[in-house]
């Protein structure tokens, strides 16, 4: 296709137009793919984009395209983001522009790097037998490298064993999803006049439209499974085989044990001379009968197979084995005994029980467990907080953990500010539960970082402290208010008319303060009985809450003296209203009974302008105020301000 003929918008596949040597366009895809807009792009040039070591083969592949050539797909790394792999196929158009196609190659490159990881050596094959694809580790390891791609990879197996591959092969390519495994002789990579040998385990998917062959993984057998000369030389096969660092040990078809490394008798607790016939005795118990069978599977040709089984040895050693089990072939193929790997894995065995144990215990706890990475992906989270999850998913949520912070970009910030310096942090989260329900935790959270110090794995430990911050409201409650009515006590009173005055210092305002004490209080006490009166005092409580402002505060700070703050309030015929409806409120006679008593009220009322003056001045001006109010005869107000040097007005 010519480059003038494309239309980028429709065209879902990343694509690029040169034009002048400059980008000219880019199909979304693209855009995507480089991690940039296309008006940061436009007029760029595209070799510009990639590593150094990139620029000079795609600048040939460009040329190349200039004058027509379609050129074999690149393989370059975008300088950002990331080093990225990306293939590059270019191609002209007659008006000079150049279609460039590019090809994300990170998951490819991602896959064939874990392939050879996990395997010796990947090929595909093609249905004839010919190589479509080799991992990097075959690539590197046979003849010929990369150049080996078409020809024929079972051309270098052991003629004796060249007709059951080419069978097992055939029976592949007829029956898509099925798989095969085969112990056969090759020729060594080091030397073509030498045998070693090999595992091949293929699995067929001629069906699959991507691959269209066979996969098949080259495995060498250890240097201690090259038993058809083991047993019966001392020459390298035996060497070899004493110096692997597993044990090696072989049995004949009449399970007799033909051969055992130096490995193999320190891992069983078998003296230099001592027979190792009984060695399956070491494993006996549960374990024993699955041993025997595998044993016996093996006679018969079964797939190789691995167990890992407790032993105790003579000297009273205990610790676990891990045994692979695998039959040992001849050219035919037949069975003619049994390979045994021995390899000592108390160690793993034990860190692994002592991590499940650990796991049960942190399932145990009512405490909210998640191990995740920074992007939220949960590696690790117990039952308590697996549940809380669930809940958060049947209450409308989406259950995943960062929509349980309430606070979470608050959570974040304060995250990376702690973790720029430190690897722990505690403090206390609310938890969104559900609409409208939040559960406060105390949280401990430790820092993973990776072999660069960047952040790779957060732990954290939360634990529900519902009942401690209830309690420690109780207890405030109970500490700041006023045991008979209910109103705050002179603590909280303190605290609340600092708080207020500060508040007013920083925005000029003004704060008001009525003290008020009640008149003939002690002849209701000394008539009735203190518990009348304490009834009085809490019927007052009530009506003096009714006045106020939603803003104001009441306090009880006496046995019969009541504290108003009025913050803002300095209009002296607000002031004066209120303090009549307070009057009038309290002369209201008060039912007790069957009977009704009736008291007054003296109020002092203390202005203090401009947030200039401190809460104890305010407040003992009210005082004064209200006992010049009483001495007049009760039931009276007296409105006084607290001038700026802390006296009070006339």
């Amino acid at each position: 296709m010519a480059a003038e003929s494309v239309r980028l918008d429709e065209v879902p596949a990343p694509l690029v137009v040169i034009a002048s040597g400059s980008v000219q366009d880019a199909s979304a895809a693209a855009l995507a793919l480089l991690g940039q807009p296309l008006s940061d792009l436009v007029g760029a040039s595209l070799t510009d984009l990639v590593t150094p070591e990139h620029r000079g083969a795609l600048e040939e592949v460009l040329g190349a395209a200039v004058l027509g050539a379609e050129s074999e797909e690149l393989m370059v790394r975008l300088a950002a983001p990331g080093s990225r792999p990306v293939g590059v196929v270019a191609r002209g158009g007659a008006d000079g522009r150049i279609l460039v196609g590019l090809r994300d190659l990170a998951a490819q490159q991602r896959l064939s790097a874990v392939i050879d990881a996990v395997a010796d050596s990947t090929l595909l094959l093609d249905p004839d037998g010919r190589l479509l694809w080799q991992s990097a580790a075959l690539a590197a390891r046979v003849p010929g490298g990369a150049a080996n791609l078409g020809t024929h990879p079972v051309e270098r197996l052991h003629p004796e064993d060249l007709p059951m591959v080419l069978e097992a092969f055939s029976d592949l390519n007829r029956a898509p999803g099925g798989r095969m495994s085969r112990i056969v002789r090759s020729r060594a990579v080091d030397n073509d006049d030498l045998w070693q040998i090999i595992e091949l385990v293929g699995s067929s998917r001629v069906d699959h439209p991507d691959l269209g062959g066979v996969v098949v993984s080259v495995r060498n057998i250890d240097a201690g499974d090259e038993l058809e000369s083991v047993g019966q030389t001392d020459g390298p096969m035996l060497s070899l085989a004493e110096a692997a660092p597993i044990g090696i040990l072989l049995m004949n078809r009449i399970e007799q044990v033909m051969y055992t490394s130096r490995i193999g008798r320190e891992l069983l607790g078998f003296g230099e001379a001592e027979a190792t016939t009984d060695w399956r005795d070491r494993f006996a118990g549960a374990y024993r009968a699955d041993l025997d069978a595998r044993v016996s599977g093996g006679l018969c040709g079964e797939e190789a197979s691995t167990m890992t089984a407790p032993y105790v040895l003579p000297d009273g050693r205990r610790g676990w084995m891990r045994l692979r089990i695998a039959s040992h072939l001849d050219a035919r193929p037949q069975p003619v005994g049994v390979i045994v790997a021995l390899e000592d894995v108390t160690t793993e065995v034990e860190a692994r029980a002592e991590s499940e144990r650990l796991l049960q215990m942190l399932d145990a706890t009512s405490d909210f467990v998640a191990i995740f990475r920074p992007s939220g992906e949960i590696l690790h989270s117990n039952a308590a907080l697996a549940q809380v999850l669930e809940d958060h998913r049947l209450a409308g949520g989406s259950g995943r953990l960062g929509d349980l912070l309430e606070d979470r970009q608050g959570f974040i910030e304060r995250g990376l500010a702690v973790v720029a310096t430190s690897d722990t942090w505690h403090g206390e989260i609310e938890l969104k539960l559900a609409p409208g329900r939040t559960l406060p935790v105390s949280a401990l959270g430790v820092f993973g970082r990776d072999e660069n110090g960047d952040l790779d794995w957060v732990a954290m430990v939360a634990r529900d402290i519902s009942a401690t911050k209830e309690a420690e409201r109780r207890l405030r409650h109970l500490a700041t208010s006023d045991h008979l009515t209910g109103l705050a006590n002179r603590t909280l009173f303190t605290e609340h008319l600092d708080e207020v005055v500060a508040g007013a210092r920083r925005t000029g305002r003004s704060v008001t303060v009525l003290f008020c004490d009640l008149d003939r209080f002690k002849e209701v006490n000394d008539a009735h009985g203190h518990a009348t009166g304490d009834d009085v005092l809490i019927e007052i409580a009530k009506r003096l809450c009714a006045i106020i402002r939603g803003e104001d505060m009441v306090a009880r700070v006496g046995g019969d003296e009541f504290v108003i703050i009025c913050d803002g309030t300095d209009d002296p015929d607000v002031l004066a209203a209120l303090a009549d409806r307070v009057i009038e409120a309290v002369h209201q006679p008060i039912e007790i009974g069957a009977e009704a008593v009736q008291v007054g009220i003296s109020i002092g009322v203390a202005v203090a302008r401009g947030g200039r003056a401190s809460g104890d001045r305010i407040l003992t001006v009210a005082d004064q105020a209200m006992y010049r109010a009483k001495a007049t005869g009760g039931n009276r107000y007296r409105i006084q301000p607290v001038d700026d040097e802390g006296g009070g007005g006339a």
